[in-house]
């Protein structure tokens, strides 16, 4: 992946709540897009932490 052209910043902000296979599939189909996106904030509402799920994805700026 490479960084965006643009002068403007994207941050994808991903809501979940003990889904650790619909985050693992979101962050997947994020990391197969032309370009990253400055930050990805993901908030889980759960009792479930997302650290692991994030961790496998180490390649993108996640913040959870």
């Amino acid at each position: 992946m490479t960084q965006s052209p643009y002068k403007n910043k994207m941050a994808i902000i991903v809501a979940t709540k003990d889904r650790p296979e619909q985050l693992r599939s979101v962050l997947s189909c994020i990391q197969g897009q032309s370009f990253t996106p400055d930050q990805i904030v993901v908030v889980d509402g759960g009792d479930r932490t997302v650290a692991e799920v994030a961790q496998e994805f180490g390649g993108l700026p996640i913040d959870y």
